[in-house]
């Protein structure tokens, strides 16, 4: 024995405890201003055609009644794939479904400015519609991670206002775009946008996806579409 004092026992460090408690100052920035371009785009691409309608019956020889579904086409899938993206977001990653359906939009709107018939255009609309719900699915989970809890409320309202703006902007855009140019600069206008945002996305939104992903079943999306097919139409 060497007649030195035996060191006191250390009790163990805890381990740190992981939170989901939003982005650091400068990336939550980014996200959210990319969250809220893609937001607006989607909404904005569901009015922005409206005034252009009767221009678009002109050059393609059609009627009102058909052109009406250039309109029905994206609202009606949006709504039949909005619920089914927002499983995928869960499964696959917020910020993956949200690219996608960037991605989507911005191929679509290309093939909607250069759409040579109705029915070509119509198609094109439908396609784009699913872009937008992959966006509009996952819209508020990618506001949750970006923000902290204490300031989510903020998120949410600046995502709430963002929506109400680009619904009511539309067809003052419209104009604006129709007064200089044709019809196809409306959607034309997403090409820029989409890559913007495809870039900013990438770098900026956090590649998250839920721990415990809902099941997507086929057959609750056949049900899915079919009742709000029916419900849309009935309208």
């Amino acid at each position: 024995m060497t007649g030195e004092p035996a060191a006191p026992a250390q009790a163990p460090q805890p381990a740190p405890v992981v939170t989901d408690d939003g982005l650091p100052q400068p990336q939550r920035r980014r996200a959210i201003v990319t969250i809220l371009l893609g937001i607006a785009v989607a909404v904005l691409d569901g009015t922005i055609v409206t005034l252009a309608l009767p221009r678009i019956a002109t050059d393609f020889h059609a009627t009102a009644a058909s052109s009406i579904w250039i309109v029905n086409a994206y609202q009606l899938a949006v709504l039949v794939t909005l619920i089914p993206c927002a499983a995928l977001g869960d499964r696959f990653g917020y910020r993956r479904v949200y690219l996608c359906g960037v991605a989507t939009m911005l191929v679509t709107s290309l093939g909607a400015m250069l759409a040579p018939s109705m029915p070509a255009l119509i198609a094109w609309r439908a396609v784009q519609g699913m872009g937008a719900a992959g966006i509009m699915g996952v819209n508020a989970a990618l506001v949750r991670l970006t923000y902290p809890r204490h300031l989510l409320g903020r998120g949410m309202a600046l995502n709430s206002v963002t929506v109400a703006v680009a619904s009511v902007a539309g067809p003052t855009l419209a104009a604006a775009i129709l007064s200089h140019t044709s019809w196809h600069w409306l959607f034309g206008i997403n090409l820029p946008l989409g890559l913007g945002l495809l870039w900013l996305g990438q770098r900026s939104l956090p590649p998250h996806r839920s721990p415990t992903p809902a099941r997507l079943h086929p057959l609750d999306v056949l049900l899915n579409a079919a009742m709000f097919s029916l419900v849309f139409l009935g309208v």
